[in-house]
């Protein structure tokens, strides 16, 4: 019952204050959701991330939170930091039979992101393939599976308003400061309209 929920609760956060202890004490401020309450640990595990630049892969580690993906690069029993995205604010493309030309699967996310006062978003995006040997766990169903669920399960209320505070935060200062929606909300009056009335005279200076 309760007892069982509280104790598997408990254990999951000793488990992700663990994960959280195998970065170094500099990168741990780039993970600080591995110690929020709110975040639930999904999984953990291998991915072959496809490096660009070299056309190589690079083994490394994800860590799936309920609404964000760490990945790490592991030496031995550490992690170190390599980047992370907003599951909320990216998109993930899974591709099944492969390219075309080879039919390994592979999925990309795509991370994306416009700050105030941009005119374009920016992406930013991440390939990976995954262990397609017999028996491995970490497999192309496995991370798909847990990716998409995590992904869905994200369109709920209360993240939904978090993510809005934010943006409401960001914008805030390039309308009105605090003061301002304070002194107006002061001197605040409603007036009700009916349909037909007139609201304000074309050409009426406005006080």
């Amino acid at each position: 019952g309760d007892i069982d929920k509280g104790k598997t609760r408990y254990d999951e956060l000793y488990r992700l204050q663990g994960l959280y202890e195998r970065f170094t004490v500099a990168e741990r401020p780039n993970v600080q959701e591995l110690v929020d309450p709110s975040s639930i640990l999904i999984t953990e595990g291998p991915i072959l991330l496809l490096d660009t630049v070299s056309n190589s892969f690079q083994l490394r580690h994800f860590i799936l939170l309920s609404h964000m993906l760490i990945c790490a690069k592991k030496k031995k029993d550490n992690f170190s930091f390599k980047w992370k995205v907003d599951l909320y604010k990216c998109i993930i493309n899974y591709h099944e039979n492969g390219d075309g030309v080879d039919d390994t699967p592979y999925i990309i996310i795509t991370e994306l992101s416009k700050g105030v006062g941009d005119s374009l978003t920016t992406e930013v995006s991440h390939t990976f393939f995954t262990f397609s040997e017999e028996g491995c766990e970490y497999n192309y169903e496995f991370w798909r599976d847990r990716l998409y669920k995590t992904q869905t399960n994200l369109l709920d209320v209360p993240h939904i308003s978090l993510c809005a505070n934010e943006i409401v935060n960001n914008l805030q200062p390039e309308l009105l400061l605090k003061r301002d929606w304070d002194l107006l909300a002061v001197g605040a009056q409603v007036t009700q309209y009916s349909k037909g009335d007139t609201i304000i005279t074309k050409g009426a200076d406005i006080q």
